[in-house]
């Protein structure tokens, strides 16, 4: 199984469809079979695995197959007819088929998807006319794994990962087929990959997990990252009314944003797990199933019968037609059969595999006449009485299976209630059940190993690829990246510059005096308004003061002339629409004072948080802020904010401390507390006497 190819754009953008370009584009042919062969993310760890299981499948099955479909030559000798061409090329067809769809179905708007589409649907006609070719019958029993394991898995995952996120669901949803499908088939025929089916589903599971959980953690860097640009978090301010004091003091605590930096630990457990429970999932099969002990009790049993037949093979090399040597050799035959079948270990794996049961041969007999186990030979003979005056052939001669429905039933009377038909059941029964557990040994044999050889060292995903993705990167001179990070990506390292302490309070700073130029512009506006209204009341000193805080703020802020006139602009017409929404000057002039008032508040909560800054510096370990000149700035700082009030102050401060704390590092943390500090000393310059920040030298102490 597989994930899928990405769908985020941060995982690889459209996953598969761009990673062999387009059919339509610039590689034409060349991207069409790209597509079909190339490596993507979900199908090709999908398919890696089943490409194996689907080779050696119809490698050993044919194997059977060949020495069954035999035809007699001329001369009278047996000739082998095996078709080995049809088997690998459905594999390659339904492989190619399922790159094709994965492509269309990771980016369905890429160019060429008309030419995908049409070679997708070319493959798979091919696809579905092999099997009605010259097929030997003992092969149609793998075609629903064959198409399972190399078309339908990769595909599903494939949708699963672009509609969900994750093909886990696909990894549940197969334990639980494979689990379903023992109660019908056993481990036998086309299900004794059932093996195969967990073993891969469990890997493929947890490497989902590990996908999952490492897109999450990159994703995390990304909004860390990109927290710099978030617009949300700029101060904005309504002109149609005063904000309330608890609302100024959420917007200036939410300017100083500090991004968390996400734990990886969670993504590396599943990278643990993954190959440890592969390992312990081998181990149970080893223990559980003694396939290799069984093999070998069977061998050596086989070696003591050929020394037995040895002696009677002597006799009918002199004697073709000697019929109790014959006689001899079929019965050491049987007694072997018997004799190994009843034997503790082999009795074992043949219930465990289901050979007893699922095999041409067996047939509950007891169930066809419609009897318990236990029936009596009495109850036999009436059921079989009854049933065959209903079932009779004669009896349904429009029904075409009427006769070989009779022929069972009869069948089953014959073995049940005659002694030679029941011991020539048995011995077929034997002779199939050895037949059907020794090919499934084999195949268990080669198979397990081989896909957990496959999950672990071959495959996607495998635990070589991070020491290769390592020397690769080392000779190209690259970076590696994880899952969910693009080629040249280089999350973590841009996570830590993100969030240093300087860039984290330039970041800060460049908010704070963002909103310092959106609330002095719309603080002026309102003066202006106000004065042009008469209302008097030292509206003309308070639109001076925010004048001379606007030009300061922009100033400090760098912004244009042409900038500075279209805000100011902009707060004149925010103020003129809310006025005209008032009513009677009382409304107006109620407004005017609300917002007077509030923008004591706003000046009062900068200074609260300068404050914060200088109370986080002065508690800073490893180096001493804690001298007279820094009390006596915080103390100014304190008074300052005084407007702002108690609670609002708090808040700020508060706020202040939570994102001091949530940078790493004690240096970087300090780092931030004097930049924050720098930043807002160049705003203020020396326009208020009451409060001198003390002068701060890079590297040193300070005391």
């Amino acid at each position: 199984m597989a994930p899928r190819a990405d769908a985020r754009a941060g995982a690889g953008g459209a996953g598969g469809a761009g990673g062999a370009g387009g059919a339509g584009g610039a590689g034409g042919l060349r991207g069409l079979v790209g597509d079909a062969l190339g490596p993507r993310g979900a199908l090709r760890r999908a398919a890696f695995p089943w490409l194996l299981w689907a080779a050696v499948a119809c490698v050993g099955d044919f194997a059977g197959a060949a020495i069954k479909s035999t035809s007699i030559e001329d001369n009278g000798e047996p000739k082998l007819e095996p078709e080995p061409i049809v088997p690998f090329a459905l594999v390659l067809l339904m492989r190619c088929a399922a790159g094709l769809s994965g492509a269309l179905i990771a980016d369905p708007a890429a160019p060429g998807r008309g030419a995908r589409a049409g070679l997708l649907v070319l493959l798979a006609g091919a696809a579905v006319a092999l099997p009605y070719a010259e097929w030997r019958e003992p092969m149609k029993g793998w075609l629903p794994p064959a198409v399972l394991g190399v078309f339908v898995l990769p595909v599903l995952n494939v949708a699963s990962k672009r509609l969900v996120g994750t093909s886990l669901p696909v990894a549940l949803a197969l334990a639980l087929i494979v689990r379903v499908a023992e109660d019908s088939y056993g481990w036998t025929g086309p299900n004794v990959t059932a093996p195969v089916f967990y073993l891969v589903a469990m890997h493929q599971a947890l490497f989902d997990a590990e996908e999952l959980l490492d897109t999450r953690y990159s994703d995390a860097l990304r909004r860390g990252i990109a927290a710099r640009e978030d617009t949300s978090l700029l101060p904005r301010f309504g002109a149609e009314r005063a904000p309330a004091p608890a609302e100024l003091a959420a917007v200036v605590t939410r300017a100083t944003h500090v991004p968390r930096a996400p734990k990886r630990g969670a993504a590396r457990v599943p990278r643990i797990i993954r190959p440890l429970t592969t390992i312990a999932v081998l181990f149970y099969f080893s223990t559980e199933l003694p396939v290799s002990d069984t093999l070998n009790f069977v061998g050596h049993e086989s070696t003591e019968m050929m020394k037995k037949l040895g002696k009677h093979q002597n006799n009918l090399n002199k004697n073709p037609n000697d019929i109790d040597a014959i006689l001899a050799m079929q019965s050491e035959m049987n007694i072997f059969v018997r004799k190994t079948l009843r034997a503790p270990i082999v009795d074992y794996m043949a219930h465990y595999t289901g050979a007893h049961y699922f095999n041409s041969v067996y047939e509950d007999h007891h169930a066809t006449l419609g009897l318990e186990p236990d029936a009596s030979k009495s109850q036999i003979k009436k059921a079989f009485r009854t049933l065959s005056l209903t079932m009779h052939p004669d009896k349904h001669p429009n029904d075409p299976t009427a006769a070989s429905r009779f022929e069972k039933l009869q069948r089953a009377n014959d073995v049940l209630t005659k002694k030679d038909s029941g011991i020539s059941y048995r011995e077929k029964l034997a002779h199939e059940t050895m037949g059907v557990l020794i090919n499934a040994l084999l195949m268990l044999q080669f198979l397990v190993p081989s896909i957990f050889v496959a999950c672990l060292f071959l495959a996607p995903g495998n635990l070589l690829e991070p020491l290769i993705g390592a020397m690769k990167a080392k000779l190209g001179g690259k970076k590696t990246s994880g899952k969910g990070v693009g080629a040249g990506e280089d999350l973590e390292g841009d996570f830590a510059s993100a969030t240093q302490g300087r860039t984290l309070a330039a970041a800060a700073e460049a908010r704070l005096m963002t909103g310092d130029c959106r609330w002095w512009a719309q603080q002026l506006a309102h003066a202006d308004a106000a004065a042009a209204a008469g209302l008097g009341g030292g509206v003309e000193r308070y639109g001076e003061r925010a004048a001379s805080e606007l030009n300061a703020s922009m100033k400090a802020a760098g912004m244009s002339p042409a900038d500075a006139t279209e805000m100011k602009d902009k707060a004149r017409a925010e103020v003129q629409k809310a006025l005209e929404g008032l009513r009677g000057s009382e409304a107006r002039k109620a407004l005017w004072e609300a917002r007077e008032q509030a923008g004591g508040v706003y000046e009062g909560l900068r200074w609260a948080r300068t404050a914060a800054l200088l109370s986080e510096l002065r508690a800073s370990p490893g180096a001493s802020y804690s001298g007279t000149p820094w009390s006596q700035a915080e103390e100014a700082a304190r008074s300052l904010a005084a407007p702002a009030g108690e609670a609002p102050a708090k808040v700020v401060a508060e706020g202040l401390g939570s994102a001091a704390r949530d940078i790493s590092g004690a240096e970087e943390r300090e780092a931030f507390l004097v930049a924050s500090l720098q930043a807002f000393q160049h705003r203020v310059g020396g326009r208020e006497k009451s409060f001198s920040l003390p002068k701060i030298k890079e590297g040193k102490k300070h005391a």
